[in-house]
């Protein structure tokens, strides 16, 4: 299984893509030349490339972990808390911004790589703070 995040993308004769026209003053949307959307009404062209980056390496991290471990399951929030904790200033942002696959799969081998050398790849690695039991009683 591969995980696979795509650019929101405005294709002509969608309801999206009249949010290009400007039909509404409170909702608009902007695009590229390849009709992707880089600005919204509720998001910031900045925040949509942290999106787009964000996608990229989480999707590729769980590309890289499927491929070691195709039996196990992915859990959300263990890949988000290994990408807080293990992401570095050495990757290199130009090319998870060009959505680079093969880049960030290489990032991620080497760094799973480095922590099982270093036996940090352990169960504090992947531990991710339970949620206390919520109590339904009343």
């Amino acid at each position: 299984m591969v995980l696979a995040g795509y650019h929101l993308t405005a294709i002509k004769g969608t309801k999206l893509y009249q949010l290009v026209e400007g039909t509404e003053d409170d909702k608009w949307i902007k695009i590229d030349e390849n009709s992707e959307v880089t600005e919204s009404y509720s998001y910031t062209e900045e925040e949509f490339k942290d999106m787009a980056r964000y996608s990229m390496i989480v999707t590729s991290l769980y590309n890289v972990l499927k491929k070691l471990y195709p039996d196990r399951t992915v859990n959300y929030d263990k890949l988000i808390h290994f990408v807080r904790k293990h992401i570095d200033k050495d990757i290199d942002m130009r090319k998870i911004e060009q959505f680079d696959t093969e880049y960030a799969e290489a990032y991620w081998n080497a760094k799973i790589k480095e922590l099982k050398n270093e036996e940090a790849n352990n169960s504090e690695t992947w531990r991710v703070a339970r949620k206390p039991e919520q109590d339904y009683t009343r």
